[in-house]
């Protein structure tokens, strides 16, 4: 698994300062192997689900996983964050280019 820093600039204001959050995650690109249906609990769902991504829209089948808010919808080709505190999120492709940055 490959460790990416977060890019996000979340402004937090402390004594009138301008701070980042910086924190490394663990993310895997969901490609819905067997293996990772396995890892993270992931449930298929029973019909495909159309999504736009980068303006196109595709079919393709859904898949969900529990994570400690509930039922967490993914797809092949979206990222799944392994937060610090073992919390795993999902993230579109497009998003996720955006936000992080692979650390070596």
């Amino acid at each position: 698994m490959k460790r990416w820093r977060t890019l996000s600039f979340q402004k937090v204001m402390v004594n009138m300062t301008r701070y980042r959050k910086i924190a490394t995650n663990e993310a895997e690109r969901f490609d819905g192997s067997d293996e990772q249906l396995k890892k993270y609990k992931i449930m298929r769902s029973s019909k495909p689900h159309k999504r736009l991504e980068n303006g196109d829209c595709y079919s393709t089948e859904e898949y969900s996983f529990p994570n400690g808010h509930g039922m967490q919808n993914v797809a092949v080709g979206d990222w799944i964050i392994t937060e610090p505190n073992g919390d795993n999120t999902v993230l579109f492709n497009t998003d996720f280019r955006k936000t992080y940055e692979k650390v070596d």
